[in-house]
């Protein structure tokens, strides 16, 4: 009688329910016969399976090391992408310095020789004769020494500025003193997001190619050429140390990148002990266009550099 209140009882739900999932009755022959598998519970929201709307996706996988940073150190500190390296480094960072160091001379020749100017070869070189003539020497004999230094200071515009001139030339390089450190924070963000997004080729295309924009800069003459000049030289300056230690790292990796990245200051450092004499030609010529026509063509001939790592990319 049992067993038959239980099979009118099942069948009522089987007829109400025809999924029977409801039916909890043990030993029931119609429940049993057409049960199925109850389907598995929907993910609870804010599950990892199923982001939140609008949410982050994963963020892909890091690539895999380069072979070079699996090398030894002698064969990293001897690889052709190193010496490369150091370099390019050390020629930017001279073309860096020399600018820091003459930029007040640079300065006050663009405002006071301005006018004085001549295009030739498609650069603007100055008019007048630089070197005394032949025949002509700049020493007196009663003078020596100090009359050359007189011709060289009156060359580059010393004492024969009027005050306007002068407040101009303070102004300009005040605001020098000011975009350099200034630029090299706010440039941070820029060189960050391009070492981000970009490969490295390109960020070191862009780091050559602000030099050489620089470079034809200076050899503009006027005040618009020169703040233009002061705001490329800030991001040329914080992309040179943070492009190239970056470049260090991901091509040879962690392991080494002190002593690798010491060895390149080191050479850079030595080849910026040329400064003085590069600085002494231009006060002695009188001019810096010279000298700022010679690094317009060391930056063009750097531009091999990113074509290389280009192609070598490429190859990988």
């Amino acid at each position: 009688m049992v067993r038959a209140s239980r099979a009118r009882i099942c069948s009522w739900l089987t007829r109400r329910c025809p999924s029977s999932s409801s039916c909890r009755l043990p030993s029931c022959g119609p429940c049993t016969s057409t049960s199925r598998a109850r389907p598995p519970p929907a993910p609870r929201r804010g599950n990892a399976q199923t982001p939140r709307r609008g949410g982050r996706s994963q963020p892909p996988p890091p690539p895999p090391p380069p072979a070079s940073a699996a090398a030894s150190f002698f064969q990293q500190a001897t690889s052709t992408h190193f010496i490369l390296c150091c370099l390019f480094t050390a020629l930017q960072l001279l073309h860096v310095n020399l600018y820091i160091g003459s930029v007040d001379d640079q300065v006050r020749e663009s405002v006071i020789h301005g006018s004085n100017t001549t295009l030739a070869a498609g650069l603007l070189l100055p008019a007048a004769p630089i070197f005394s003539p032949p025949g002509q020497p700049l020493l007196g004999a009663a003078f020596g020494a100090a009359a050359a230094l007189d011709e060289r200071e009156h060359a580059l515009g010393y004492g024969n500025a009027d005050e306007d001139m002068e407040a101009q030339i303070s102004t300009l390089c005040a605001a020098f003193a000011w975009m350099l450190p200034l630029g090299g924070v706010l440039m941070t963000y820029p060189v960050g997001w391009m070492l981000d997004n970009l490969s490295m080729w390109q960020c070191v295309f862009a780091l050559s190619l602000a030099g050489v924009m620089h470079s034809a800069l200076t050899l503009v003459q006027g005040t618009a050429a020169l703040y233009a000049g002061f705001l490329l030289f800030a991001y040329y300056r914080a992309a040179l140390f943070g492009t190239m230690a970056t470049e260090v790292a991901f091509t040879f990796g962690h392991g080494n990148f002190g002593k690798l990245w010491g060895i390149l200051y080191c050479i850079a450092g030595f080849c910026n002990m040329m400064l003085p004499t590069i600085a002494k030609m231009g006060t002695d010529a009188g001019s810096f266009s010279y000298i700022n026509a010679a690094s317009l063509l060391v930056g063009a001939m750097l531009l091999g550099y990113p074509l290389w790592l280009y192609l070598r990319e490429g190859a990988e």
